[in-house]
């Protein structure tokens, strides 16, 4: 029986199977070339990097100076969605079009439907039914779904007052959503800002002694991992610390029963190694726990000597001078010496150093909190839409 897991009690009965094709239809996007790209004049097309988040983001926009069908532009409440694309996990991103959107042209990689149900359809589009229908109808050689194809995709639909009440509660969680991404963006551009100033000095922290220059190696002890690949254990004791594990600041963990080379609380470390243009090199992560981590190859622990290391994490992580050595062509691989000739402003007192970094570590905690409640919200929808399209 069609009948979701989930619903409001005042309704019942079966919900109703349909096409897209049925209830809506779909438009491709607008084909410009490089010469018809100009400046901010011209008419804004939406593209799938516009789609962040499920926001529109305005930070990677393109104008064009060509002439527009209106089967080209985007109304309030159509869904824009990236049919097409180099990477198969964009395929199907989408994004409901509301009034502020209302009249910008979409581009030629992206499609749009419109139904009458478009307010409920949006969150099948969000669905894991509905991406389950997309990758089987990938194209055998482009990763794209066609009109024809979007068309076909079955979806079970309630009456027109359910549907109502359910896109209402999904939109309230989406509202939520969207405040959880707003407020965790504003707290790291704050921090972003307020490191600018700290590090320029321009802030201080109630000590008068100036600030020195020294070297890397003058105030930690530089130790290098060892190979754990043989002796991953997924109920191993000791977390092994890799690249995956510091790019993805601790979430994804593979462990080990063997403690080869020991991490103790207050170490720093970092990933010497990357592919160009990476995330990982030079990310840092910084250790709270004696006997719990032991440390993989091409991975470097700082040990702390003559500096609080809590505030040499914020100066070391990503640094600019780690990054240059990055030529964006072949996988870069940094050596101990460039790691320790680092030259560093930093305050003369530990006091100094010891107030920034618990100033800095409580920005990061309002941070993670934030992106804690973010996940819990996202898993709860994800949870409800699992229930709701069978």
């Amino acid at each position: 029986m069609n009948i979701p897991k989930l619903r409001f009690k005042e309704f019942s009965g079966e919900w109703g199977e349909s096409k897209l094709g049925d209830i809506g239809s779909t438009n491709s996007g607008l084909t410009y070339s490089p010469n018809n790209v100009m400046d901010s004049n011209g008419h804004l097309v939406l593209r799938s990097s516009n789609i962040q988040n499920g926001m529109i983001s305005y930070l990677d926009n393109v104008y064009v100076d060509c002439k527009i069908n209106e089967k080209e532009i985007v109304r309030e409440n159509d869904i824009l969605l990236c049919a097409r694309n180099g990477s198969k996990h964009l395929i199907g991103k989408s994004i409901l079009i509301n009034k502020e959107q209302d009249g910008f042209a979409f581009g030629a990689f992206m499609a749009v439907y419109r139904s009458e149900s478009n307010q409920l359809v949006s969150q099948f589009f969000k669905s894991s039914k509905f991406y389950k229908q997309v990758h089987q109808h990938l194209g055998a050689t482009i990763n794209q779904i066609t009109g024809k194809s979007l068309n076909s995709f079955k979806l079970f639909l309630p009456q027109k007052q359910e549907q109502q009440k359910i896109a209402s509660f999904l939109t309230s969680i989406d509202t939520k959503i969207e405040q959880l991404n707003k407020k965790q963006q504003l707290l790291e551009e704050y921090k972003k800002a307020i490191m600018q100033k700290i590090f320029s000095q321009e802030i201080r922290f109630g000590c008068n002694k100036d600030w020195e220059i020294k070297k890397l190696r003058e105030l930690v002890i530089f130790e290098n991992g060892k190979a754990h690949e043989n002796n991953i254990d997924k109920n191993g004791k000791y977390i092994v610390v890799n690249s995956k594990f510091v790019s993805s600041n601790g979430k994804v963990k593979k462990y080990s029963n063997l403690e080869i080379t020991p991490l103790n609380k207050d170490d720093i470390v970092m990933v010497m190694s990357d592919v160009p243009n990476g995330k990982a090199l030079a990310k840092c992560f910084y250790i709270e726990k004696d006997n719990k981590y032991t440390l993989n190859q091409r991975i470097c622990s700082l040990k702390q000597k003559k500096s609080i290391n809590k505030f040499l994490f914020y100066i070391i992580n990503r640094n600019k001078y780690y990054l240059s050595f990055d030529s964006g062509v072949g996988q870069t691989n940094l050596r101990k010496d460039e790691v320790l000739n680092l030259k560093l402003s930093i305050p003369s007192s530990l006091k100094e150093q010891t107030k920034i970094a618990n100033f800095l570590s409580s920005c990061d905690k309002k941070i993670e909190f934030v992106s804690n409640q973010l996940g819990q919200t996202k898993e709860f929808k994800k949870g409800l839409l699992q229930k709701m399209f069978v």
